[in-house]
């Protein structure tokens, strides 16, 4: 079975801040973007979510993911794969 490679999150993952409004009466939003690799390709349609929620999505082609509309605080990402473990 092949192995993602969780540390590239750490090193290529970013976590950005946007206001949720102009006027700044609504909390702002998170998000967390990166890329998931394996065997040093990108790992294409792995899920990646945030646990305990139902906020996620599917890496692309080339391993890329994009998560939005997150609170602001920490998370911890679940990611998964068929033929990965």
């Amino acid at each position: 079975m092949k192995h993602l490679l969780y540390s590239v999150l750490l090193f290529g993952g970013l976590l950005y801040s946007v206001p949720a409004s102009a006027s700044g009466s609504l909390p702002a939003e998170s998000g967390i973007y990166g890329r998931i690799v394996s065997e040093g390709k990108g790992a294409s349609y792995v899920t990646v979510h945030i646990n305990g929620t139902a906020i996620g999505t599917s890496t692309d082609y080339f391993g890329n993911f994009i998560l939005t509309g997150l609170p602001e605080g920490r998370h911890i990402l679940k990611i998964q794969g068929i033929g990965y473990r």
